[in-house]
């Protein structure tokens, strides 16, 4: 690209990028602007239609209630019930002339389908509406199931919308509630039947929802929300539409469905993107959407957007006529400055490309003379450092090599060579492995492939270790190459073969501990446990670890108390605890605990020893209740023998003999009564 076509088209983005940006930010404000618009007045739409639903259902709801306390059906109902199977009788005539004065007109007022009586089997026994009588009479209710009457003798009950087989599969719902007689006892059940067609039409009617705009009505059935009313584009989808939850389509009455209530974009059950407010009417279970075509929605921004389109477009072909000739002017100069450049660039240090023009570009060619001058004098530093850097590299303990696409080595420093001898010429895998072709295990070329660096071990022909470090490279020339750094790690890798070798020996201590021990961190979670802590617990190692220490313990305060006092004294001996096992089983133990420290002296934590000592606890309480028993064997034995002498006393004091005696164990001497008498 030549720099009048750059220049051209750097004063054109100066001149109308200002523009762009202005018209893009007014655009998307008016965008933004008409959306909420919008949003707001489907908002109020869903909000008055749902607010109208709720009042509908809701005083239908009234209406039954009022309808329970007629003194007709409570009469009458039981009546009807009775002649059932014998409606010519006069009693059953009666009973429904009766009902029919006041229920026809209560079907008329409410704009019902026909108000049904039900007796307590479940069969019609009454319907307002002669022209279904024929086909209602001594038959259950037309909804699935029956679950009107079952519900509704129990409650006021709003059945789903079902087609109605008797009605040509009119869409209807039973509204149900169970009927009294004037005792007070359960005589059947009273159904409302309601025609959904002039509830389509009222939530439909006036909502000025363009050519595209819809109010739709959906359930929750499942996994699936169905669609309860006809729509616009498909007449028929009532109960027989759906959509499943979690799909693209039908977002607006899934969020609906599901007991959400918003406002936004999303995809409608067409696939066309539309704007849309959603609500969930509580009281029936039901989703509602208010909807427009975002397409008829923004058609007055599409309008916008085409006529500033235009205009940009004119100031953009007049920008660019004045950028061109603008352009012009200043590239003629800084081609003969391009065409000195490429002299220089050939090698030709001594050529001039300064004018004697006064502006910045006559400035620029005697700035580019004396960068020749400088270039000339800087060669040689170049060549210098150059040298400093191969030195470097020749002193290097690692290795350091440049490999080209065909395998060979251009550049070996002294590690290597004095390692592998030098190439010849020949491919790597031909002077180190006397091989013919490329080594299976080689993984230098890979970063030809990613053209990124690669981090692998090596094994070379001296059988050390290398740990290798490839990286794309790309010579003065322009063409490809790896650099590849080798770091000698024989010694490194069998240290840490030493130091696995000696922690696994000392894990293997650990194991071998018959008593539990376990690690805690300062904030008292299971760092580390042994087997016999796993035995202890009946906890696995893996679910212990990451655990609160006290959780394993009959006294969960205490054992937290005891791991504090370590962190806080440094140590603690002979702390009683007690592990509770997870099938239950307890194990009395003694804690010794201290903390232990990194290299730096930082505390880590707690390693605690656990010495089981429920043998011991338990052998002391045998020996306590063995020693209670010997105390109360003698205190018996002790009463028996003061008894004995307390009788014997009483023999000597009755006798004729003076008798005395001394006690060995107390060293009292005792006198018979008659002693005293004798001897005073």
């Amino acid at each position: 690209m030549s720099i009048r076509l750059k220049l051209a088209i750097i004063f054109l983005a100066i001149g109308s990028l200002p523009l762009l940006f202005a018209s893009i930010i007014t655009f998307r404000h008016y965008k933004s602007t008409l959306e909420a618009e919008h949003l707001q007045q489907l908002k109020s739409i869903s909000n008055f239609k749902a607010q109208t639903i709720e009042s509908y259902f809701a005083g239908l709801r009234v209406d039954i209630r009022v309808a329970q306390d007629f003194y007709n059906i409570k009469k009458n109902l039981p009546v009807l019930a009775q002649f059932i199977d014998q409606p010519t009788r006069s009693e059953f005539i009666t009973a429904k002339d009766t009902l029919d004065k006041q229920l026809r007109t209560m079907q008329e007022v409410l704009k019902l389908s026909s108000i049904i009586l039900v007796n307590t089997e479940g069969k019609i026994i009454y319907t307002s509406n002669p022209q279904y009588y024929k086909d209602y009479f001594s038959n259950p209710l037309p909804d699935p199931g029956n679950k009107a009457f079952t519900e509704g003798k129990t409650k006021v009950y709003f059945s789903d919308i079902f087609f109605n087989k008797i009605r040509d599969n009119a869409l209807e719902m039973l509204v149900a509630a169970p009927a009294f007689d004037e005792k007070g006892f359960f005589s059947g059940v009273i159904v409302f039947e309601v025609d959904m067609a002039p509830i389509y039409k009222l939530i439909q009617e006036g909502t000025s929802l363009g050519n595209t705009g819809e109010v739709l009505l959906g359930k929750a059935a499942g996994n699936q929300v169905v669609f309860l009313n006809p729509l616009r584009y498909d007449v028929n989808a009532a109960l027989k539409r759906r959509v499943s939850v979690g799909e693209e389509l039908g977002g607006p009455i899934q969020k609906a469905a599901l007991g959400e209530n918003g406002s936004g974009e999303l995809i409608d059950y067409r696939g066309k993107k539309v704007i849309a407010a959603w609500r969930y009417i509580p009281s029936l279970g039901w989703g509602m959407v208010t909807k427009v075509d975002v397409r008829e929605a923004f058609a007055d921004v599409i309008n916008l957007r085409n006529l500033v389109t235009v205009m940009l477009g004119i100031v953009l072909l007049l920008a660019g006529v004045a950028s061109f000739s603008i352009a012009q002017s200043i590239s003629g100069p800084i081609k003969e400055l391009s065409k000195g450049a490429a002299i220089i660039g050939s090698g030709n240090l001594d050529y001039k490309v300064g004018t004697g023009s006064k502006d910045e570009i006559g400035q620029l060619s005697r700035v580019f003379d004396k960068m020749t001058r400088d270039l000339k004098r800087t060669g040689f530093a170049r060549d210098a450092e150059r040298q400093r850097l191969y030195s470097v590299l020749e002193t290097l303990p690692v290795y350091v090599i440049l490999l080209d696409k065909d395998y060979r080595v251009p550049f070996a420093n002294k590690f290597f060579r004095e390692r592998f001898g030098e190439s010849g010429g020949k491919r790597c895998y031909e002077y180190l492995f006397n091989r013919s072709s490329p080594c299976e295990n080689c993984e230098t070329y890979k970063v030809m492939k990613t053209n990124a660096p690669h981090h692998w071990e090596w094994r070379g022909p001296d059988g050390r270790s290398y740990d290798i470090f490839d990286y794309p490279f790309v010579d003065s020339d322009g063409s490809r190459m790896i650099m590849e750094m080798g770091i000698d790690i024989t010694e490194q890798k069998k240290a840490q073969a030493d130091l696995a070798q000696a922690f696994q020996y000392a894990r293997s201590l650990i194991e071998a501990s018959l008593d539990p021990l376990v690690t805690i961190s300062v904030d008292g979670a299971i760092t580390d446990v042994n087997e016999a802590t796993v035995k202890a617990t009946g906890i696995p190692r893996e679910k212990l670890i990451g655990t609160e220490f006290p959780n394993y313990f009959t006294e969960p305060q205490k054992a937290k108390a005891g791991y504090q006092k370590v962190f806080a004294k440094g140590f603690v001996t002979d702390y009683p605890l007690t592990i509770r096992h997870r099938d239950g089983t307890l194990m009395d133990v003694l804690y010794n605990a201290s903390i232990y420290r990194d290299i730096h002296g930082n505390v880590l934590g707690v390693f605690a020893v656990a010495r089981d000592v429920t043998l011991l606890k338990q052998t002391e309480i045998e020996l306590r209740r063995h020693r209670d028993s010997l105390e109360v064997l003698v205190k018996e034995r002790t009463a028996e023998l003061q008894e004995s002498r307390e009788r014997l006393q009483h023999v000597l004091d009755a006798g004729e003999f003076g008798t005395w005696g001394l006690d060995t164990t107390t060293k009292k001497a005792w006198r018979s009564l008659r002693h005293d008498q004798i001897f005073g």
